[in-house]
């Protein structure tokens, strides 16, 4: 088990840390991030209330039943993160970052 997997429990979990922190200046739905993960919106629904409970996201309402999510990067524990997700991606060579498997929207 991976120290983030220790830290955060699931797999899904980290999975959608690591595509906000792929994707940290913006705002998903469910829908969304089940799609960018190739996973079902059902699968991680669990997920994002424990997230936004833990203030690693920000939970935005659009409407009464509907909020998009943000990274919190006001979250110590986030600033952590990014710093440390940041530093790992400069100091993987090319070769290295193409063999990752990153979930990142092409705009």
């Amino acid at each position: 088990m991976g120290y983030l997997t220790h830290l955060f429990g699931s797999s899904n979990t980290v999975d959608v840390i690591e595509l906000f922190l792929m994707n940290q200046d913006e705002y998903m739905n469910l829908s969304d991030i089940a799609d960018r993960l190739k996973k079902t919106p059902g699968s991680i629904v669990h997920v994002i209330p424990y997230l936004v409970g833990n203030g690693v996201l920000l939970s935005v309402p659009v409407s009464k039943s509907r909020a998009v999510y943000r990274l919190n990067k006001g979250n110590q524990l986030v600033k952590h993160l990014l710093d440390f997700n940041k530093k790992v991606l400069e100091d993987l060579d090319s070769e290295a970052i193409k063999s990752l498997t990153v979930v990142k929207h092409e705009a």
